[in-house]
């Protein structure tokens, strides 16, 4: 899911598809490649996090990641 989305950002937007019960994986996308924007989507309730432009190796780091949890 975009973090920068324009009507709810992707941080509201997790939190209330998590409030719902929504336990399914949700990986974050955004151009913020900073460490304090992957801490604010974990604490977000985001299973992981890519930043822009993805890298095929942590794209595939994440699907191995979220296919093993769920």
């Amino acid at each position: 899911m975009d973090v920068q989305m324009p009507v709810m950002d992707g941080h509201e937007a997790v939190q209330k598809l998590r409030g719902l019960g929504w336990s399914k994986p949700i990986v974050a996308l955004t151009a913020h490649a900073m460490r304090e924007e992957r801490v604010r989507a974990m604490d977000s309730g985001f299973s992981d996090y890519l930043s822009k432009p993805i890298n095929i190796h942590e794209l595939n780091r994440v699907l191995q990641t979220i296919t093993k949890k769920d």
